[in-house]
């Protein structure tokens, strides 16, 4: 059973309060009448956006300006309890259907190519290379809303023109594009 509760209140009146107030006092009964389905210790907190989705932050007893202590909703001897609930922050956006349209056979075919000219090879560039490489590529071409995209270091660049030609011939043999 999903139980709701719903508050009009107006503005500055003290719902996220009101919410903090709710929430440690079901996490505490529940604790301690761990049986008792009346009380909850999970919770979700749907918001109209993301700036009131921040700004609830506050409800995570984790959060270090929130209101359970700040507003002394539970006795200091307890906000450590509250720790174990199970609190979900996020708005409405992540509930909605997503649209998958295929990407036209044109999108596909054409390649965006990232390239990183670094001079040489440098460590406190590896991070970013392997970030790009490794992360943000696979997951833009997953996606394949965006066209075919790879990404290339080139570390000499006396030699770039090559070091382009070569990947591309790379990826044209791997029929990555």
């Amino acid at each position: 059973m999903l139980s709701r509760m719903a508050f009009k209140m107006a503005t500055g009146s003290g719902k996220t309060v009101v919410m903090a107030m709710l929430i440690a006092w079901h996490v505490l009964n529940k604790l301690a009448n761990p049986q008792d389905a009346r009380f909850s210790d999970t919770f979700l907190v749907v918001t109209p956006g993301i700036t009131v989705r921040d700004r609830l932050r506050v409800l995570l007893p984790s959060d270090p300006n929130n209101y359970y202590a700040h507003h002394d909703v539970a006795p200091a001897e307890l906000r450590e309890e509250l720790g174990k609930a199970r609190i979900v922050v996020t708005n409405f956006h992540g509930f909605l259907p997503r649209e998958r349209t295929a990407a036209g056979k044109l999108t596909k075919a054409i390649l965006t190519l990232i390239v990183e000219v670094s001079g040489e090879p440098r460590r406190d560039k590896a991070a970013k290379v392997a970030t790009a490489r490794n992360l943000w590529i696979p997951a833009v071409n997953n996606d394949g809303r965006f066209g075919r995209w790879a990404f290339i270091e080139v570390t000499d660049p006396w030699d770039a023109k090559n070091t382009i030609r070569a990947a591309i011939d790379g990826l044209l043999a791997a029929d990555t594009i």
